[in-house]
This record gives structure tokens, sequence and C-alpha cells, in this order.
């Protein structure tokens, strides 16, 4: 799969091809309603009430497996809740009383959710180059660039998350889903946008912030994850990059 990068500053893409793909934390994303994730009294309940008289399947037992996996990887000195063995285990588990109490679960989703954005990391890609809309926000108004990704699953596999290092497709909805009991949710949180970025064909790969390279760059800390040169397939420059940037990228000076 050929994914794309748009780049603002033609200067960056000395960065991308020595190797560095940056990855930037949920706060700083574009989407206000990434800033301040959804919770529904009304849904927890629901979703609470809903498991407690069907109980887990077999498939939300491997939710919670990967929703265990996601917490340990990102807040592990905040997570410290055991991990159901069989759905009769989660099943026994949901059923305690500190659950009904809506105000603490409340509590502790926000917090969790804050430990969750401060340790991950997002990179956005996106699969098309010809948005015009994407030119102009995020290509400096087509004086930048989009650089051509290939095989990006070979150095972002996946893990045992379901969530984390690798490539996902964004889902685009009317209204965002909040964190419910619904296992599965909480990994959603970074891969969910209002539909009025749907034309933006967005694809992210989180990881954690300890995974990255940290550099301090004009005041900020940056995070970068290494990505070999071989992955980029091309450069498509703006039609109003400066010639010069255009030269310095195709034809760098020689040491």
């Amino acid at each position: 799969m050929r994914y794309y990068k748009y780049v603002s500053d033609p200067a960056s893409l000395a960065n991308i091809l020595s190797g560095q793909m940056k990855f930037t934390v949920p706060r700083e994303l574009n989407d206000p309603s990434e800033l301040f994730p959804k919770f529904s009294r009304e849904e927890v309940l629901e979703s609470l009430q809903d498991l407690r008289r069907r109980g887990h399947t077999e498939s939300e037992l491997l939710g919670l497996n990967r929703q265990h996996a996601l917490m340990r990887a990102l807040i592990p000195s905040y997570w410290k809740a055991d991990l159901p063995l069989t759905t009769a285990d989660a099943d026994m588990m949901i059923k305690l009383s500190i659950f009904d109490n809506v105000a603490l679960i409340e509590q502790l989703f926000l917090g969790m959710v804050d430990a969750m954005s401060s340790a991950v990391g997002v990179a956005c890609l996106t699969k098309r180059w010809d948005s015009l809309p994407m030119w102009a926000h995020y290509a400096g108004g087509a004086s930048g660039a989009v650089v051509a990704y290939d095989n990006l699953d070979a150095v972002f596999p996946g893990d045992e998350t379901g969530w984390l290092n690798c490539p996902k497709e964004v889902t685009y909805t009317r209204e965002l889903a909040g964190i419910t009991f619904y296992p599965d949710s909480y990994g959603a949180i970074f891969f969910s946008k209002l539909r009025d970025w749907a034309y933006e064909a967005e694809v992210r790969i989180a990881t954690e912030l300890s995974r990255c390279t940290k550099t301090l760059c004009a005041g900020s800390l940056v995070h970068t994850h290494t990505v070999a040169v071989s992955h980029v397939s091309s450069v498509i420059f703006g039609w109003r990059t400066p010639q010069a940037s255009i030269d310095e990228i195709v034809s760098p000076p020689r040491q």
C-alpha cells in the first residue's frame, strides 16, 4: 500500500530523506474534537448493562487482551487491573460494584485518556496526493511537497495491542463515539474523526513516544521514528515550490 505525507516546508524534506518520520502528540492534531475525548454516562451505563446481561463473547475477551496490552504499553504505572483469562472471569469482573459509580468511572477515564495522550505520538498520512484543500492546508499553499511512502507495514507491522505501530485508516463519523465498557472503544480514540474531515482519507500510525527519538527544535520537543529512505518512492513538489528548494533536494550540493 502506498501512503502520502503532505509537507509544508521543503526544508523538512531533508529530515525525511535522511530516514526520519515525525510523530505528533494528539493535542497538536488539527481536529479540535480530539482535544476533548467524549464521555457519555448514558453510553457507559448501556454498555455496562449489556455486558452484565449477556456476558462477554470470545471476541470481546480478545478485545480485553488488546485493551490490556494498550494500557501496559502507554500507561503501565497507571494501569494496574488484572487481565481476565476467560469469559467467565470477565463476566465476574464486570459485575463488581465499583463499576456502578459512574462519576468515579468518568474521573478514571479522563485521567487515563490524559495519560495515554501524553504517551503516544501519531504520524498522519493519507491515501491521496491530489487533494487541493490538502495542498492548501498542509503543503504550504502548494509551496511544499508530498512524500510517497511504500511498504510501511514492514516498518510498522503492528503488535499485541492491535492499534499501535501499524498503519490504520481513520474512521469518519457524524458523532464521535465515546469510551465505554466495550474493550476496543479505547483504541478507537486515536483513529476516529468527524466526517467533515473525510476528504482527507487519512491513515495514521500511532506509537509509544518512548520508542521515538526526541530532539529539541526551536524550543519545541520533536519526536521522530526511523523510517529508511528506501520506503520513500517519490516526492511530488507543489506548483509553487521555489525552484531553489527543488534543486536542493534533487541535486544537493556536493560536500
